[in-house]
């Protein structure tokens, strides 16, 4: 009968998988030999992560998600401590922010890293900081995936206009989240264990140790955001550089009702180079005081 072949196929099936995983245990304890892996590898992939510009969010709500498109950061430029500009979530100002509907949400799914990290790794930025979390007899299997983008729809409602009239006080600074990009990283991590002992679960070798684990995998989530400084929208007529001059007719353009979307998007491109302290500002996690 289908049925009762279907059942021996499938007994067959667990029947070869024990005798797989008795095997590979004999061979472990009789000094098995995995395929070396390498710890930390693509650390040029990694230092690329660095240099965006990350949001350590508190929600992961899809409202919760939304609401950093169009979010204007009081940054305390007096604050800043190792690397690291510093904002209080009270004093954003969130008026400026679209409707859910003007918000362009993308799926994207891209891979950026797969790969083995330890603790001593020193790239990837807010992506891999679950790596200082490991001691040293742990390593880690990690997946990044960049999984949303988040901007405007029509980047011509950019509400340039309002920018331009913000005015931040002494000591603070003022940058406008254009844009958005939520990442995953995805992780799981593998203890080491001794030639005498029991091989359980997933496990490989890498610098002469071998390393299992029977954890199932965790997750957590990164906003990288595009941003200017208000400020740059506000170059004196006396300015030097043709990016300075660009910036004052788009924006004069943008007055008269003549923006168009590819001349929006260079008006943005524009503003995140001509940005006061933009160099200083990549590769930063902006995080909220009491963090």
């Amino acid at each position: 009968m289908p049925f009762a072949n279907w059942n021996w196929r499938v007994l067959g099936l667990v029947g070869a998988a024990i005798a797989i995983g008795i095997f590979i245990g004999w061979r472990w304890m009789k000094g098995y030999q995995f395929h070396e892996v390498s710890l930390d590898g693509q650390k040029d992939v990694l230092r690329e992560l660095e240099k965006r510009i990350t949001l350590k969010v508190n929600t992961t709500s899809q409202e919760g998600l939304l609401g950093v498109v169009g979010l204007v950061l009081v940054v305390d430029t007096s604050k800043a401590t190792d690397g690291q500009l510093v904002f209080n979530r009270s004093d954003v100002i969130p008026n400026l922010r679209p409707s859910s509907e003007a918000v362009l949400v993308s799926q994207i799914n891209k891979t950026l890293y797969e790969g083995k990290v330890s603790n001593t790794l020193n790239a990837g930025g807010s992506y891999t900081a679950i790596s200082g979390d490991l001691n040293a007899n742990q390593t880690a299997e990690m997946i990044i995936v960049d999984e949303l983008y988040m901007g405007f729809r029509d980047p011509t409602k950019i509400p340039y206009d309002k920018l331009y009239e913000l005015k931040p006080p002494l000591g603070k600074a003022y940058y406008f989240v254009e844009a958005a990009t939520v990442t995953s990283t995805t992780y799981r991590t593998f203890d080491e264990v001794s030639s005498s002992g029991t091989l359980e679960g997933a496990a490989f070798k890498a610098n002469g140790k071998v390393y299992t684990s029977n954890r199932g995998f965790a997750y957590a989530a990164t906003v990288a955001i595009e941003t200017f400084n208000v400020q740059a929208l506000r170059p004196t007529e006396d300015s030097a550089g043709n990016s300075q001059r660009q910036i004052r007719s788009l924006y004069r353009r943008h007055q008269s009702g003549q923006l168009e979307p590819p001349d929006a998007k260079e008006l943005v491109g524009l503003l995140k180079e001509a940005s006061p302290d933009a160099a200083a500002l990549s590769g930063s996690q902006i995080r909220m005081l009491g963090d």
